[in-house]
């Protein structure tokens, strides 16, 4: 075993990570925007349906998911969409991009049935010893599998990849009681070990995630984005995200999620996300999936759950909604007015906002190593409180992130480290180094801003880039000197490595001028306008 030591704050012992592992290639900017997902749409026009409902509702959506069973009959795992319900995916595909949502589907490396893919794989030798799953830890192997990919679904215009299963010998559900996890986790090992090479045991995601990443660039200049539910250090590499995997919808496992998040980034690995209103929800389910909603989105108790994990997903890495069976769409949970449906269109509006600082967070990662999610325990190392203030985290140096995981929560005491505060939403001044008492509304969690933040915004968009040359408003909390560097490229292509991007520095002095200063190449053509500088509200008292 090599080992490797690095000293420092958080932020210089991920970029040393980085160098040691590489670069975090940057997202599509779309990833970004919201994600809609469920288990599973069944058919193309379903798909065009739910987005053409969101066109016409006018509330933002980037990208839609295709999960499971696209396929043929039992053909598992198979990498062709069944004729029947995707008789021509190239052109709904195509109505898709028109209306400015793209295409996830998830792929999975174990195929079953009569399989035309599983045929191949065993015709060359190239499954596992348990019949069903393809050699990811062998080049001609990964490379039959892209192309088996390519052909039966990029080739239709697919967007990214959701890498299902890539811990493919899991064997902890199952029993009619819930084993210790230090069993579990013995016999999940046990079986990985008659499949796999002890010196590879936690390693397939990764590979997995190499053969599709250098076969797509190989091919296609469009970015790599991946989606997987398994992590291994440095798989960032290949454009991976992880989820947290299958998980019950209860305030628990919300709470959990928060923690989750921040063990994760505090491993050097910058891209997260869960399943926002969990996967499983019904109470009557084995011990595995069992919820406490049997109602679904017909439960009140459900939907304040959905609505508090989509604010909390809205300030994560991706934000991304999906469930089983029932479906996760803004009108599921109401109409129009109605408190949960405008909670819901809030959060996602104010992610679509959010997107400059957002991508500009993005560029941070990959260009200096920097990670979006801090923390407090790592961004306020010197502040006893921080340390042990496991439910907030800082989200872009900037924002204070504070979920609520417990049901009809009217008031939330928080933590703000030393300095001056401001609350996010009215603008008020806090001072920090002590505990707040918050009142909490249904419409958002609470977050807070640090004196001297700037945070470029835009205005609300159906879907990112969709009105280029929009003027951004930037806010600016005043109290002390504050710089941001602002990035901005085409999103799509990889030429942001050969220096077609723009990145703006802005530096605020603390009083009340802001300046701001051109840095790095600018190739690319940033149609940005400053419309407004705003200050929230400076004169407040300290509260």
């Amino acid at each position: 075993v090599d080992f490797y030591v690095s000293s420092g704050s958080f932020d210089q012992i991920c970029a040393d990570y980085r160098f040691l592992t590489g670069t975090t290639p940057l997202p599509p900017k779309a990833m970004l925007g919201y994600i809609q997902s469920k288990c599973w749409y069944r058919d193309q026009n379903e798909l065009l349906e739910v987005v053409r409902k969101y066109r016409e509702l006018g509330v933002p959506l980037d990208v839609i998911v295709q999960d499971w069973r696209y396929w043929q009959g039992d053909r598992w795992g198979d990498k062709h969409f069944d004729p029947e319900r995707f008789p021509d995916m190239t052109a709904c595909i195509d109505r898709l991009h028109e209306a400015g949502a793209r295409l996830m589907i998830s792929v999975w490396p174990n195929m079953g049935g009569d399989s035309p893919d599983r045929a191949e794989f065993t015709e060359k030798g190239m499954l596992l010893r348990n019949g069903s799953t393809y050699n990811a830890f062998d080049k001609e192997a990964r490379d039959v599998y892209w192309r088996q990919a390519k052909e039966g679904l990029w080739s239709h215009g697919v967007d990214a990849w959701w890498c299902d299963c890539t811990e493919p010998f899991e064997i902890g559900w199952g029993g009619d009681t819930r084993e210790p996890l230090a069993v579990r986790m013995k016999k999940t090992v046990e079986e990985f070990k008659k499949y796999i090479d002890d010196r590879l045991l936690n390693a397939y995601s990764l590979f997995h995630s190499e053969g599709i990443y250098h076969n797509q660039r190989a091919e296609y200049d469009k970015r790599v984005f991946i989606m997987t539910r398994s992590g291994f250090a440095g798989q960032h590499r290949y454009g991976a995200c992880v989820w947290s995997g299958d998980i019950p919808a209860t305030w628990e496992t919300l709470k959990r999620q928060v923690h989750i998040l921040q063990n994760y980034v505090a491993t050097g690995e910058a891209y997260w996300n869960s399943d926002a209103g969990a996967f499983f929800y019904d109470t009557q389910a084995p011990w595995f999936w069992k919820g406490e909603y049997p109602g679904g989105t017909s439960d009140d108790g459900y939907k304040e759950l959905y609505v508090r994990w989509l604010q909390f997903a809205g300030f994560t890495p991706l934000m991304r909604s999906h469930g089983m069976e029932i479906g996760k769409e803004i009108w599921q949970f109401g109409q129009p007015g109605e408190p949960y449906y405008e909670a819901i269109r809030a959060a996602i509006e104010l992610r679509s906002r959010l997107t400059p600082f957002l991508y500009s967070v993005c560029a941070s990662v990959t260009f200096t190593g920097e990670m979006p999610v801090k923390p407090l325990a790592l961004a306020f190392s010197d502040d006893e409180t921080a340390r042990t203030s496991y439910d907030e985290y800082l989200y872009g140096g900037a924002l204070l992130i504070c979920p609520i995981t417990e049901p009809g929560k009217r008031n939330r005491k928080v933590y703000l480290p030393s300095g001056v505060w401001y609350d996010f939403y009215d603008g008020r001044k806090l001072e920090g180094g002590r505990y707040h008492n918050i009142d909490v509304k249904m419409d958002h969690i609470p977050v807070f801003a640090k004196a001297g933040a700037v945070i470029p915004t835009s205005q609300i968009m159906n879907y990112t880039d969709e009105i280029p040359g929009v003027p951004y408003t930037v806010l600016v909390y005043p109290g002390c000197p504050g710089k941001f560097t602002l990035y901005d490229d085409n999103g799509v292509n990889y030429d942001y490595e050969n220096g077609a991007y723009s990145r703006i520095r802005i530096t605020y002095d603390g009083s009340d001028q802001i300046r701001t200063v051109q840095l790095g190449k600018n190739e690319f053509a940033h149609p940005l306008i400053f419309e407004t500088i705003r200050f929230p509200l400076s004169g407040n008292q300290i509260l």
